[in-house]
């Protein structure tokens, strides 16, 4: 269970670094997916499954959560051209 929520928070933040918000729903319907083929593979029973499924999609939308607000933080952190805006010289001749 520790593999699944590390795994999905990081998939997750890295999702919500790079992609919109549109791209969260097939990240969780590819989670459930793997996370029941898990399951099955390893025998686990029925409702084991179905919680595994449910914290898979909650830790990954937490996951993007906290990676599209320091991806905010970091854009917003940055100074912008006109904050150190260098004068341009005249060529010389």
């Amino acid at each position: 269970m520790e593999t699944l929520i590390l795994a999905s928070l990081c998939v997750g933040a890295a999702g919500g670094m790079r992609l919109r918000v549109f791209v969260l729903f097939p990240m969780i319907i590819l989670c459930l997916i793997v996370v029941t083929a898990w399951g099955l593979a390893e025998s686990r029973t029925c409702w084991s499954i179905i919680v595994m499924n449910f914290v898979g999609s909650a830790c990954l939308q937490l996951g993007y959560l906290a990676g599209s607000v320091s991806s905010f933080l970091m854009i917003a952190a940055r100074p912008s051209r006109r904050e150190h805006s260098q004068p341009v010289r005249p060529f010389a001749l």
